[in-house]
């Protein structure tokens, strides 16, 4: 078998749980890495990775 290209490009990496500080309240929060939005477990807001970024100045 003869590779045409190399397949280390076409692998993803499974999503994966980070936690990050939900904006609102400060809480610690689990959000994972292929969600663009999850609840604040502590505070019930909705926080997007959007917002995250912005905290972080990304």
């Amino acid at each position: 078998m003869t590779l045409h290209e190399c397949p280390g490009p076409n692998r993803k990496a499974p999503p994966a749980p980070e936690v990050v500080e939900c904006p609102a309240c400060g809480a610690e929060m689990e959000m994972w890495t292929n969600e663009n939005k999850a609840k604040c477990p502590s505070c019930s807001k909705e926080i997007t990775r959007e917002q995250l970024n912005r905290k972080k100045g990304t």
